[in-house]
C-alpha cells in the first residue's frame, strides 16, 4: 500500500473536526423542502469552499423555469471544482434541501442544533444529506492538500430540490450542459453499495362534487364518497404489484400507495372537492410510460371520466452495471478502510443518481455516510455516526485517486 494512500487517510482523520463543524453549521441552516429555499445554505457552503481553495459557482435556475415547475425560488445549487491536469472527472453529488422537521415534540434533540450525542451528530439533514456533503468536501480537501499535481478532476455538486424530484437542481444543471463528468458517486449509505433504484410517479387525483348543507345531503354530491372506490382500488392494485418480481437484487417488486387525502371545508357542509396523492414506485425493469398508462386505466375503471389528475413528480429508475469499474473500486476501498466489502444491490428509494446515469450516461453508484434503521432519514431524531462520515470521506478520496491512476 502506497505512502500516499496512508497519508490521505491520515489527513481525513485530521480534518474530522473541520468536517463536524461544517456539518453542524449546515444543520443549523433551515433548508426544508417545502418551501425549498436553499439560498442561505448555498451562500454559506460556497463561502466555506472558497476559503478552502475550491473553484465555486452558485447557480440559480431562472425564475421563469422555476415557475414552469411550480416551485418558487430561490433554489440555488453549489458546484465546487478541484481542477487537476486532465481526465477523468469524478462528480460527488448530494443535496442541500431536506424534508420538513415535522412534529418537533417527537425529537429528542433540537432538529436544528447539530448536537453531538454518543458519537453521532443529531438534526435534520445530518444524514440526508448534509452529512454526505461534509464527507465529500473532506475527501476533496485531503486530495487538494496532499496531491498538488492531481491528474483528475473532482466536482462537488451540492444541489437543490432532490427531495421533490431534483428537476430544479441536478436536473437543471445536467440538462443545461452545466454539469458534466465521467463518473458519479451520489448520496448513499455506508452499510450497502447501491447500483440501481426505483423510479417514481406521484399523482394528485381530484374528485368533484356539489356542496350543500349537511342537514340535506341528498341535495348535494359528496366528493369524498366519490373518492372511496379509488382508495380501495389502490390497495388492491398494490397487492397485485407485490406479486410481480424485479430482476435487480434488493428491489423485490413495484409498489403503489396513497399518501394524503384532503376534502371538505366544514363538518356541516357536504364537500364539493376531495384530493388524494398517490406514489407509484417504478422498478428498473419497468417503463415510465407503461406505468402511466396502467394508472390511467385503473382510474378509468374506478370512476370513468369523473376525475382530474396532476402529475407532481416523475422520476425514472436507474441501473449501473454492478460489475462496473466504479462499483468495484468503491467497494475495494471500503474494504481497505473497514476490512470488509459491502453488499452491492438496488434500493427502493430514489436519489438524483438517475440524471447522471440516464442523461449523462456515466457509471454511477450510491455511497455515503449513514445506516439503515439508525439514521432516521425522513423521520424524527435523524442522526449520523461520526465514524461513518470519516469512513465515507476516506473511501471517496481513495476512489478519486484510483480513477485518476494516482499511486
Amino acid at each position: 500500500m502506497s505512502d500516499l494512500r496512508e497519508q490521505i487517510k491520515g489527513r481525513v482523520d485530521q480534518l474530522q473536526e473541520d468536517a463536524l463543524r461544517l456539518l453542524q453549521e449546515m444543520i443549523r441552516i433551515n433548508s426544508e423542502n417545502p418551501p425549498g429555499n436553499t439560498l442561505e445554505l448555498a451562500d454559506f457552503l460556497g463561502g466555506r469552499l472558497k476559503e478552502w481553495g475550491m473553484l465555486v459557482d452558485i447557480l440559480h435556475p431562472p425564475e421563469a423555469f422555476l415557475q414552469t415547475l411550480g416551485h418558487p425560488g430561490p433554489r440555488p445549487s453549489v458546484l465546487a471544482r478541484l481542477k487537476g491536469s486532465g481526465f477523468p472527472t469524478l462528480i460527488l453529488n448530494a443535496h442541500l434541501d431536506t424534508v420538513p422537521v415535522g412534529d418537533r415534540s417527537l425529537w429528542q434533540e433540537d432538529p436544528f442544533s447539530g448536537k453531538i450525542v454518543d458519537g453521532r451528530i443529531c438534526g435534520r439533514g445530518a444524514m440526508d444529506s448534509k452529512g454526505r456533503i461534509a464527507a465529500y468536501v473532506t475527501a476533496m480537501r485531503a486530495i487538494k492538500e496532499l496531491v498538488p499535481d492531481f491528474r483528475g478532476n473532482i466536482i462537488l455538486a451540492a444541489t437543490a430540490d432532490e427531495e421533490i424530484g431534483g428537476e430544479a437542481g441536478t436536473g437543471y444543471l445536467i440538462k443545461e450542459g452545466i454539469l458534466k463528468g465521467d463518473y458519479c458517486i451520489a448520496e448513499g449509505m455506508s452499510d450497502y453499495l447501491y447500483h440501481a433504484y426505483n423510479g417514481t410517479v406521484q399523482w394528485e387525483v381530484t374528485t368533484r362534487g356539489k356542496a350543500c348543507h349537511a342537514m340535506a345531503p341528498e341535495e348535494g354530491v359528496n366528493a369524498i364518497y366519490k373518492m372511496v372506490p379509488l382508495i380501495a382500488a389502490i390497495e388492491k392494485y398494490h397487492q397485485r404489484l407485490s406479486r410481480r418480481s424485479c430482476s435487480v437484487k434488493g428491489i423485490q417488486h413495484p409498489t403503489c400507495a396513497l399518501g394524503t387525502i384532503h376534502g371538505g371545508t366544514k363538518t356541516n357542509v357536504i364537500p364539493d372537492r376531495c384530493v388524494v396523492t398517490l406514489d407509484r414506485r417504478v422498478t428498473p425493469d419497468e417503463k415510465l410510460d407503461n406505468v402511466r398508462k396502467e394508472l390511467h386505466q385503473l382510474l378509468e375503471k374506478t370512476f370513468p371520466r369523473t376525475y382530474e389528475v396532476r402529475e407532481m413528480v416523475t422520476a425514472d429508475a436507474y441501473k449501473t452495471d454492478p460489475k462496473s469499474n466504479l462499483v468495484k473500486l468503491v467497494n475495494e476501498n471500503v474494504k481497505e478502510v473497514t476490512g470488509k466489502k459491502l453488499v452491492v444491490k438496488g434500493m427502493r428509494g430514489a436519489t438524483d443518481a438517475r440524471f447522471f446515469a440516464n442523461i449523462l450516461g456515466i457509471p454511477t453508484v450510491n455511497f455515503g455516510p449513514g445506516r439503515h434503521g439508525e439514521g432516521h432519514g425522513h423521520a424524527p431524531n435523524e442522526k449520523l455516526r461520526i465514524s461513518d462520515l470519516v469512513m465515507a470521506a476516506k473511501v471517496c478520496a481513495l476512489t478519486a485517486l484510483d480513477l485518476a491512476n494516482v499511486r
